[in-house]
């Protein structure tokens, strides 16, 4: 039996509700910052990660941006050579034309010629055509390079044993060294 005044029954309940909250928060206050002590090593560990990531993605995206400035570089260099044949070619006596239409004019009929190359050969740097066909018959690419090393615009014919061994139909590439203009 309780022998308290109302009034001061919804005091005590009052108290009473004000202690609940006060202790639930000082808890849950508590709650949180144990949890905070907790996470704090995880976040330190992922915040040095992401500085380490993002220094290695500065250095990936530099070093591909290199990769492709020395790509870059090789291309400037290889046209650049290009170039040089080219003029190479134009200051020179005959123009390259000429050596092409002679070619031609020299080949048998059993002879078709697929690829014509022009550049300078890399031991003697003296200019060539590199060349490549098909010849129907063996005896028809021997004529052609007969008339190729009697003829007086090229200083050497270069045919190499692959050429001779088959009878026909095959494949078979020359090299010529053009004469030098001195």
């Amino acid at each position: 039996m309780n022998l308290l005044p109302p009034q001061i029954k919804s005091e005590i309940e009052k108290e009473r509700y004000r202690r609940f909250v006060v202790v639930s928060g000082m808890f849950a206050a508590s709650a949180l910052v144990v949890a905070i002590i907790l996470l704090l090593p995880s976040f330190f560990m992922f915040s040095f990660q992401q500085k380490y990531l993002n220094t290695r993605l500065v250095s990936v995206r530099q070093s591909n941006e290199q990769a492709k400035a020395g790509e870059i570089g090789k291309v400037i260099e290889d046209l650049n050579e290009k170039s040089q044949l080219v003029r190479a070619g134009r200051t020179a006596s005959r123009p390259i034309s000429s050596y092409l239409i002679k070619i031609v004019e020299l080949k048998p009929a059993d002879v078709s010629l697929t690829i014509f190359n022009f550049g300078k050969s890399n031991a003697q740097k003296t200019d060539e055509f590199s060349l490549q066909g098909t010849a129907q018959e063996r005896d028809a690419l021997l004529t052609f390079v007969k008339k190729l090393e009697d003829s007086r615009d090229f200083s050497k014919v270069v045919s190499p044993v692959s050429n001779l061994l088959a009878e026909r139909n095959f494949n078979f590439s020359l090299i010529l060294e053009l004469k030098s203009n001195d």
